[in-house]
């Protein structure tokens, strides 16, 4: 296996938290681990080869692999459940019933948590409860997450923990390759998009971003971008969720906090 030398880990760490706000100042082993098959299958003799052939890459084929190997894409259905119940109980019920609701699951990885919500939208639906016309947005830097998401085909052991009826409501289970797969009506109301956190997307469109255990993986000054990048995308009085372990800064200009991991935009003051 190919070793980092001290400058190439550094340019290596730079260039990906420049580009992409991703802090990996701790994880040298990692990136020599992740990269040791594109360095082999491109015939890449040393590190710093690696690093001019990337600055030379005007198509993005190697960035885009490196960006695939290097981000951690960890995810599982029915996560942190709370903060579904949070958004059936309190935020849902107070939007406008006749105006779209836009959600935008930034950082979606493989899509799990895209289907969870859909999931529990449709059994309030069949209950009886009355919601918007909602569109959800999830979008990831990584195409290979988004490619297995879009696909929406996941080992048949995350059936278990599943309600048992969403099984035969939501899921299509393929027992010769152990595996189910999300049915299409329920993979058709997500909109999956390549997007980059630190880039700004949508201003002023959503009612509600979720962003849920992505932000630990970037340093503090490039989250503190992200905010305010969430903050523009925001309509007036939007909610940001994010993980339980993760949380703004007290006193954010543009963010109350409501509770832990749940914070809300704050009145926009009108210009002049």
């Amino acid at each position: 296996m190919i070793r980092l030398k001290d400058d190439e880990f550094i340019q290596l760490c730079d260039f990906m938290k420049t580009k992409y706000g991703i802090n990996l100042s701790k994880k040298r082993i990692l990136i020599e681990y992740r990269l040791m098959n594109t360095l082999n299958n491109e015939h890449i003799s040393s590190y710093s080869q690696y690093l001019r052939l990337l600055k030379k890459d005007t198509g993005g084929k190697l960035e885009e692999e490196l960006v695939n190997r290097l981000t951690t894409n960890y995810t599982f259905f029915m996560r942190e459940p709370s903060h579904f119940q949070f958004i059936e109980e309190h935020i849902l019920p107070e939007a406008d019933m006749h105006a779209p609701y836009h959600i935008w699951i930034a950082g979606c990885s493989s899509g799990q948590e895209c289907y969870t919500l859909i999931m529990r939208l449709e059994d309030q639906r069949k209950r009886g409860v009355k919601l918007p016309e909602i569109t959800i947005t999830a979008t990831d830097i990584s195409t290979k997450a988004l490619q297995e998401a879009q696909q929406g085909e996941y080992p048949v052991e995350a059936l278990d923990v599943l309600p048992r009826h969403w099984k035969h409501a939501y899921c299509q289970v393929h027992e010769e390759r152990k595996t189910f797969t999300i049915r299409p009506f329920v993979k058709k109301q997500v909109n999956f998009v390549h997007h980059n956190l630190m880039e700004p997307y949508h201003r002023n469109y959503f009612q509600l971003i979720l962003c849920r255990n992505v932000l630990i993986y970037f340093d503090e000054v490039s989250r503190l971008r992200i905010y305010e990048n969430f903050a523009s995308s925001l309509k007036n009085r939007g909610y940001l969720i994010l993980g339980h372990a993760e949380m703004i800064p007290q006193g954010h200009p543009s963010y109350e906090y409501l509770k832990s991991s749940v914070y809300r935009l704050k009145e926009r003051q009108p210009y002049g």
